[in-house]
């Protein structure tokens, strides 16, 4: 078997592709919901992750009635692909300027479009722009993402000030009159899952 050859990964600089990063997080996390609304609960949120394809990421076979469903990022052709057990399928363009409600939008359109009919709860996870901007929501492009990767701009303010980490971290952690912090049992999210399970892409 001949080893692959050096050189083979073209850079990958974190500051100039971040805005990429920031917005297919996004664009991951209303997929991983859509995986986490389908399939049966499985321990440590497995049933939620994404998966390595061949040209991206995929959900793997979902079920729903009695077909199973697919949804893959396509990073070759940037384009997200929905198939189902039927033989139908359905694709839209991850395109210069898709916005992050414009993704959502097209997603739900697309599972629609082979006779899915699926909901999450449109709202960002763990994100700093979280729990303000619904992924429904349009509002003014703040990240632009470079076009040789495929994408655009995520139309979601991220919110990583200094104040909103000491507002998030004041949250988990509250304090006694002491100083000290308080240990009290973990709500859950409005997900229903408790807080120290929470995984990262939903």
């Amino acid at each position: 078997m001949a080893s692959p050859a050096s050189g083979a990964w073209p850079p990958l600089p974190y500051e100039d592709w971040k805005p990429t990063k920031e917005t297919l997080h996004r664009y991951t996390q209303m997929v991983g919901k859509l995986r986490m609304s389908l399939m049966p609960f499985r321990n440590h949120w497995w049933h939620v992750t994404l998966y390595v394809s061949a040209r991206g990421l995929s959900t793997g076979p979902m079920p729903y009635g009695d077909v199973t469903v697919e949804v893959e990022f396509d990073f070759v052709d940037h384009r997200l692909h929905v198939r189902t057990s039927e033989g139908r399928l359905a694709s839209v363009g991850l395109r210069d300027g898709l916005s992050c409600a414009g993704f959502y939008s097209d997603l739900f359109a697309t599972l629609r479009e082979v006779g899915v009919q699926a909901s999450i709860r449109p709202q960002p996870f763990d994100l700093g722009d979280s729990p303000r901007s619904p992924m429904t929501i349009r509002t003014t492009a703040t990240t632009p993402t470079p076009s040789s990767a495929g994408g655009a701009s995520c139309d979601s303010p991220i919110r990583s000030s200094a104040r909103s980490r000491r507002a998030s971290t004041a949250r988990r952690a509250p304090r006694t009159s002491s100083g000290t912090p308080s240990i009290s049992p973990t709500p859950a999210t409005r997900d229903g899952a408790p807080r120290r399970s929470r995984a990262p892409t939903r």
